[in-house]
């Protein structure tokens, strides 16, 4: 083989990985925005898995420390991203993977008074910023220490911890509160705050940084007096991160009061949404712009330090980044990244109270698509025919009242009778596509259609095919908005789905074996003509042979005279339509579990193929 030959090849797979990489992670991104920017947060569910037994372990350590608090005397609060979950969703939220309360000033001496008599002390002078050594050193401590109760003082926060290696350690992070003078103004904080910063990229070490804050704060005598006025203190990892906004009233912490977290009771600020509001900003009960998910558990799962020394993971991470800059491995990473993202937003987010679709082009093609559906189904009306909305369309009119927020399709049923004459109203109404051009081995389907409504001037179009009859209205496939018309039959009572599937199965074989859609079509036709089991009104009805919905679904039986008719009218979006009698026995014949998300979670596949087909 010639080199040049070789060489091609190589790239080619090479470029094929990277592109189904590149793919894999495009659509875990797409489905995690997509689910974040719908989600109700209020309803929002506990996260699965390691990481929920990870916050039931922690919370059960953090209990152990509350009820020693209370016995001598040391009050706490939720704070952060637990006062949240408590506010919000009575738990954690559900990416959290930690425990922060805060303190105020002698409570929080106090503590440190009792764990130095009762626990040991990890030696922070061993950590530096630069070196980015903090778990390193706590990791060569819980070795030498295993599960001893132990305490850590940073220049951020006070952390108690419990373990045996990094995996499976168990932390509690307590942050200060001072009181200020009441005369302590917005600029001498927000000066403090300044000083603090500059001085924390001066002094490298942990130890040495403890003790200037200590000093700082100690010879500031309008810090600690009793006031009616409380921040973080100088000690505390937030007053260097977020800006300041306000000052806590001291009403608006004291007295603290008891809330439902989880499986018990937890103390939060008497105001908890002043504090979330100093946090978070208006907006705290929205979705947080970027979700930071097992920030604490995935640090320390990758940290795998017990095998290395502190100098080969730094020798480690340069020969990485010279190497890993591929857009394979790029891809790689970020799919990585993403794929958990999606998979907790598909455990998480309560499928019964999703906001509408928020992606503004997804979203107008939805309301264009069904402003055609009332313009065809008044048609029908017009000409009796009886239709009644079907498959997704109907999951969203009991779930969501509208569009299925991921939904980009219009479907309809009607029986065999009306589908018949359909397909001659539609012949004496409007413009057929030509489906004799369509074949199965030229993938051309898209290209045909697209070309009879370039054609078309904006007429309306249909064809009765081989899976059901689609009408379009449009200038090009690409903006064109279309209603699918699902075939269903009456079959002798004492016909099975088992024999249906059977048959089913043998005409998909013998559809196998024919490229020409039309062919496809005829021979469609001729089996229905021809089958015996098909009868003019029975108890038993499901999807004609000739309907997507046979092929599709795995029912879990048949449908009945009584689940659709008489029809009934229900409203979807802004409009009216026929729907089946009995809508949620109608769906669980094909979606017994569409109280939950479908496993086969796609957005918009008719919008994506229009995107990202070439005309």
């Amino acid at each position: 083989m010639e080199k040049s030959v070789l060489i091609k090849r190589l790239k080619n797979k090479f470029k094929s990985k990277e592109e189904k990489l590149k793919n894999y992670y495009k659509k875990s991104y797409h489905t995690y925005q997509f689910l974040k920017d719908i989600a109700d947060t209020k309803t929002l569910k506990p996260c699965k898995g390691k990481l929920r037994e990870y916050q039931l372990r922690t919370l059960d350590f953090a209990k152990s420390w509350f009820t020693k608090f209370e016995k001598f005397d040391v009050k706490y609060f939720l704070i952060s991203g637990n006062l949240l979950g408590a506010f919000r969703n009575k738990g954690f939220i559900p990416w959290e993977d930690d425990i922060d309360i805060g303190m105020l000033r002698d409570d929080f001496d106090k503590l440190i008074e009792h764990l130095r008599k009762n626990c040991l002390e990890v030696d922070v002078s061993k950590i530096y910023y630069s070196k980015k050594n903090r778990s390193f050193v706590i990791n060569e401590f819980i070795k030498k220490n295993p599960n001893q109760m132990a305490f850590a003082i940073f220049p951020t926060h006070l952390q108690i911890l419990q373990g045996n290696n990094m995996k499976n350690l168990m932390t509690l992070d307590i942050h200060p509160y001072d009181f200020y003078a009441d005369d302590y103004t917005e600029e001498e904080i927000k000066k403090d705050m300044d000083l603090i910063k500059r001085q924390k990229n001066k002094i490298d070490n942990f130890a040495e940084l403890n003790k200037y804050l200590k000093e700082l704060r100690l010879n500031n005598n309008r810090i600690g007096v009793k006031s009616n006025k409380i921040y973080y203190g100088y000690d505390n990892y937030d007053i260097t991160f977020l800006p300041f906004t306000d000052w806590y009233k001291t009403g608006e912490i004291l007295p603290v009061k008891k809330a439902d977290y989880e499986d018990t009771q937890c103390y939060i600020p008497n105001i908890p949404e002043k504090s979330l509001l100093i946090n978070y900003g208006k907006d705290y009960m929205s979705m947080p712009q970027k979700i930071m998910f097992k920030s604490h558990i995935g640090y320390r799962e990758a940290c795998d330090i017990a095998k290395f020394s502190l100098d080969k993971q730094v020798m480690l991470k340069k020969v990485e980044r010279k190497f890993r800059f591929t857009k394979e491995k790029k891809y790689k990473e970020l799919y990585k990244k993403t794929k958990p993202l999606a998979d907790l937003m598909l455990d998480i987010v309560d499928i019964k109270t999703v906001k509408p679709c928020q992606e503004k082009q997804l979203r107008q093609f939805q309301l264009d698509c069904v402003e055609f559906a009332k313009k065809m189904t008044d048609f029908f009306d017009t000409h009796n025919l009886e239709y009644f909305i079907t498959s997704g369309t109907l999951i969203g009119v009991v779930r969501h009242g509208g569009f299925v927020p991921w939904d980009d399709d219009f479907d309809v049923g009607m029986m065999r009778k009306d589908y018949e004459r359909l397909k001659l109203i539609l012949k004496d109404n409007f413009k057929a596509i030509d489906i004799s051009k369509i074949s199965v081995s030229k993938g051309n389907s898209i290209q045909v259609i697209d070309s009879a409504l370039k054609n078309s001037s904006g007429e309306i179009l249909f064809y009765a095919g081989p899976k059901y009859i689609q009408i379009y209205q449009g200038e090009s496939f690409k903006n064109c908005r279309l209603i699918e018309v699902f075939p269903h039959e009456y079959y002798k009572d004492n016909y099975t789905l088992a024999e249906h599937k059977k048959y089913i199965s043998k005409i998909k074989n013998q559809l196998g074996l024919i490229d020409s859609w039309k062919d496809m079509t005829d021979f469609l036709n001729l089996e229905i003509e021809n089958n015996k089991n098909i009868v003019e009104k029975s108890s038993f009805i499901y999807y004609g042979v000739d309907s997507l919905g046979s092929y599709i679904v795995n029912p879990t039986g048949p449908m009945s005279q009584d689940m659709i008719f008489p029809r009934k009218r229900v409203k979807f979006e802004d409009f009216e339509f026929w729907a089946p009698n009995n809508p949620d026995g109608y769906i669980k014949v094909q979606y017994p579990d569409y109280w939950n998300f479908p496993s086969n979670f796609s957005i918009a596949p008719l919008l994506e193929i229009k995107t990202k087909h070439k005309f």
